[in-house]
């Protein structure tokens, strides 16, 4: 992947096509997550444009997957500030996240036999906690990576992974 990079740095067309093809679906799943469908689908496009746009400035091409995924949820929070802007102040951005489509799901966390009630269970938690446990659990990511992409330190994905991971279990039990 780090050739890859490389190579879209120096303006190869057909190395970004295949990064695109490497990542796209997987940063559409994140946003999936973080988002309604619509407007996962049109963040996903503005994150490909920024990513064709700024490739050229990733000083560090090893780190392209985090990097990418800091753009993705950066541009997440744009949208949902932007949104929130529209909204009555008073208004509960719950709904916001009420539609999400997600792909999968990881039985292996709680095991967890019925998919339907754990995607019920997932859109009722926080968006942090809801971000942290799709990063981890959908993405793969380490404690690092995430807190990297989400802009706290390691402590604090700990703590929320911890407290989102106790509300699913809580919300299950019920």
């Amino acid at each position: 992947m780090y050739l890859l990079v490389l190579r879209c740095q120096a303006g190869d067309e057909n190395a970004f096509q295949r990064l695109h093809k490497l990542f796209s679906d997987k940063t559409l799943r994140y946003l999936k997550g973080l988002l309604n469908k619509t407007a996962a689908w049109d963040i996903q496009q503005e994150v490909w444009l920024s990513v064709y746009l700024k490739i050229s400035e990733l000083m560090n091409p090893k780190g392209f997957r985090t990097w990418l995924y800091r753009l993705t949820h950066n541009k997440a929070i744009d949208y949902l500030r932007w949104k929130k802007k529209r909204l009555d102040l008073k208004e509960d951005l719950s709904a916001e996240f009420g539609d999400s489509n997600f792909e999968w799901f990881p039985d292996e966390i709680f095991e967890v036999d019925d998919t339907e009630k754990f995607k019920a269970v997932l859109k009722k938690l926080s968006a942090n906690h809801r971000e942290v446990i799709l990063l981890k659990y959908w993405e793969g990511m380490s404690y690092e990576e995430i807190a990297l992409i989400v802009g706290c330190p390691v402590g604090t994905v700990r703590s929320q992974m911890y407290y989102a991971k106790q509300k699913i279990k809580e919300l299950l039990d019920c």
